[in-house]
């Protein structure tokens, strides 16, 4: 350290330096390096630089380490670097002002989604909560339908189930619909939160019918199937006959959700609902769109076009429903015709 100067004078950083006794040499070879980018070039820029700042000198008043100005500066000897490890927001010591509760929302929600992975649902759920009630109130709705979304997840996940809850949070859900997508969200969770909580089955068949009648995948007919009620005999096999002529005209890419293990149980499950006349029965009246004539390729059928746009209000889902009976007329030819009005919602 330079003889006959306070220390107090300097900064935080330039007393840290100062103290290895190199201080002179790290001005010299800092600004040299900036040019030549090489410490071994430098020797010669050293007399110069010193001719150059002999006049150079810093107002005391400008280097106060009281000066409220400088609060924010932060000390070399307590400076921790920032964390970029992929689970940064898993520390306890992330304090950031927001929404009065020190967090962030990318750390809360970055947390909630590790708890989800994790199987700590009920952590996962009370961090969901937490963005929820703290979301503006002029927030976007798309926001919100998410977090919901994520609160239900988690709460089908959690036993026992909270049958009530899950109902009015789908409740709250549904009114946050407001385009095709979220439309075919809502609808396939729904089923999850029907099954779970026992709700009646023509709600729940109510809202596979309008994935069907929309999207027209396999998954969808086989959740009709496997809960239409055991009356229901035309409905239970022609939806599994039409999810197996589904999967056997679909490329492999888009027949994720089922193996070749699966679709073999499947057409052990159908040849055991009914005998080879009854499903020469279904196949005609379920499946004729979906059975390729000889100049047809295997990954082409004849399936028409399905209408992909969003439905405004109840009136314009019982369009869609009716349709689709109209269309698929053999599937409810037994059903009775109170659940029919049970599921258009018909008093």
């Amino acid at each position: 350290m330079e003889k006959g100067q306070p220390e107090e004078g300097y900064d935080h950083f330039e007393r840290a330096i100062r103290k290895t006794g190199c201080w002179e040499e790290h001005l010299t070879c800092a600004e040299c390096m900036s040019h030549t980018k090489d410490w071994r070039e430098c020797k010669e820029e050293e007399a110069m630089l010193s001719e150059l700042f002999a006049e150079f000198i810093i107002d005391s008043d400008d280097c106060d380490v009281n000066d409220r100005s400088h609060m924010n500066h932060i000390d070399p000897y307590v400076y921790v670097p920032l964390d970029r490890s992929p689970r940064w927001f898993l520390d306890d010591n992330l304090f950031f002002k927001n929404n009065n509760d020190n967090r962030t929302r990318e750390t809360v929600q970055n947390q909630a989604a590790f708890a989800y992975l994790q199987g700590d649902y009920i952590s996962s759920m009370n961090l969901y909560f937490y963005l929820l009630e703290n979301e503006p109130k002029n927030g976007n709705s798309n926001s919100v339908f998410a977090l919901i979304d994520s609160i239900i997840r988690c709460g089908l996940k959690i036993a026992p189930i909270n049958g009530p809850q899950l109902l009015f949070l789908l409740q709250k859900l549904h009114a946050l619909v407001s385009t095709y997508e979220d439309q075919l969200q809502y609808w396939t969770e729904s089923l999850d939160v029907y099954l779970a909580t026992g709700t009646s089955t023509s709600d729940y068949l109510r809202n596979a019918i309008l994935l069907c009648a929309s999207v027209d995948l396999p998954e969808f007919w086989i959740s009709i199937s496997k809960n239409s009620p055991v009356s229901c005999v035309n409905l239970r096999i022609g939806s599994l006959c039409r999810a197996i002529y589904i999967l056997e005209n679909s490329p492999p890419s888009k027949a994720k959700c089922l193996n070749s293990y699966d679709l073999q149980q499947m057409k052990a499950e159908l040849q055991n609902l009914c005998n080879k006349e009854k499903l020469s029965e279904a196949k005609a009246a379920v499946c004729s769109d979906l059975i390729r004539s000889e100049n047809t390729n295997a990954t082409e059928v004849n399936r028409p076009s399905l209408s992909k746009s969003f439905l405004k209000d109840k009136k314009a889902e019982d369009v869609m429903i009716l349709e689709f009976i109209h269309r698929f007329y053999w599937l409810f030819a037994d059903m009775d015709q109170q659940l029919v009005n049970s599921i258009l919602q018909v008093s």
